[in-house]
């Protein structure tokens, strides 16, 4: 089949919010489809007439990426760099939901003539938007009526977080015409049922491939998001009684390896009397990989307002033992036991201290690898090639 993939970060930006739609593009990929991934803007331009010319010649065994750049909007730039006063941001926000369906609707208007390229050129089968703002689900909406194909609506990230209250049942409306959703989780598919009347099928991000390779050297290891570094300085408190009651020949790492990683140099200060403290910027997956591999543990501060987190995936992977404050989702939690995985989920240091004393026993079950690939990339692209077979049929 013929699909394009929506998302408005482009597949090499450096953040989480790129890796679903750029991943599952490559997966459907190697199962045999076209797959052409629409996102916003990259580094350089190409013009329309260059796209026609490079996807005649493209190897569909990789997905072809269509980046669109921005139509021009200062008003509208500026409440993205976060430059507008209150109150007149307030005002930009709901003339821009009201009038055109979205805060990024200069992303949508600068999509224009590749949406026609699409639809007259590529032919899609279907589409498939994410929602990380609305005007991703705009854009699939607007190739699927100039293509004359259904386009599938994803939910991974929480409406009610991301949509001002007035307007969220109101521009729930507007996507009846998608031919069916996917949610990042269960949670997320909860939410499809409330806000929008219907069922979502399930599609997890993909937890990767088994890595487990750990190090001599006792390390914990943190990435990604910190939020506030509330949480992270309660374990922080946990991980300071532990180091107390350590042999002092221990020698313990704790590293930190993400674009917060300035917040938790502070946030990890008290650590330095006690052991070696580590931040870094952020890495590339690639390279962040072998490093949680290679944890003796693993810290994970969650927020709590997100509804699941992309990085517990990633953390099962691992085979690690992964340490959790707040106490992760009973969604999370059931599959963490259903693969056997080592997860300890916390809600205050004291239970942070007595994990840490578990992991150094060596009292934590190991992971069953067999049912993790059930979450595998692979095994969640047989199950999303199901729905859109299923859409384009109906």
């Amino acid at each position: 089949m013929r699909a394009v993939l929506i998302n408005h970060c482009h597949p090499q930006m450096d953040h989480v919010c790129a890796v679903r739609m750029a991943t599952f593009a490559t997966a459907m990929a190697q199962r045999g489809h076209q797959i052409v991934l629409l996102s916003g803007a990259g580094s350089g331009h190409v013009s329309i007439a260059d796209h026609r010319t490079r996807m005649a010649n493209h190897d569909w065994s990789s997905p072809y990426t269509l980046p669109c750049k921005p139509a021009p909007a200062p008003l509208l730039e500026r409440l993205h760099q976060g430059r507008l006063p209150s109150g007149i941001r307030q005002a930009v926000v709901a003339v821009s939901y009201l009038l055109q369906g979205g805060v990024f609707y200069n992303w949508r208007r600068g999509a224009d003539d590749a949406i026609n390229f699409l639809a007259s050129d590529f032919k899609p089968d279907i589409a498939w938007a994410t929602f990380g703002n609305t005007d991703a689900w705009n854009i699939g909406r607007d190739l699927a009526q100039r293509a004359g194909c259904p386009w599938v609506a994803d939910m991974k990230d929480n409406w009610d977080h991301y949509i001002p209250g007035p307007f969220r049942s109101w521009l729930s409306g507007r996507y009846g015409t998608a031919a069916g959703f996917t949610a990042l989780s269960q949670a997320h598919g909860d939410m499809v049922s409330r806000r929008f009347g219907t069922a979502a099928q399930v599609i997890y991000s993909g937890f990767g491939n088994p890595q487990e390779a750990p190090s001599e050297a006792f390390r914990l290891v943190i990435s990604g998001s910190i939020y506030d570094g509330q949480m992270l300085a309660v374990m922080g408190k946990g991980v300071q009684t532990w180091l107390q009651d350590m042999p002092a020949e221990t020698a313990v790492e704790v590293c930190y390896f993400g674009n917060d990683w300035k917040m938790a140099e502070r946030v990890l200060a008290p650590l330095d009397a006690y052991c070696r403290v580590v931040s870094r910027s952020f890495l590339a997956p690639a390279e962040l990989a072998p490093l949680l591999a290679g944890a003796t543990a693993i810290l994970y501060p969650r927020h709590g307002p997100m509804l699941y987190h992309h990085k517990f995936g990633d953390y099962m992977a691992t085979g690690r033992p992964v340490i959790c404050l707040p106490g992760e989702t009973a969604e999370c939690r059931a599959i963490a036991k259903a693969i056997h995985a080592p997860f300890f989920s916390c809600e205050d240091a004291d239970q942070v201290d007595a994990a840490l004393r578990a992991v150094t026993a060596g009292d934590f079950p190991k992971l069953d690898k067999n049912k993790l690939a059930a979450y595998s990339w692979r095994r969640q692209a047989e199950i999303l090639e199901a729905v859109f077979m299923d859409a384009i049929g109906s």
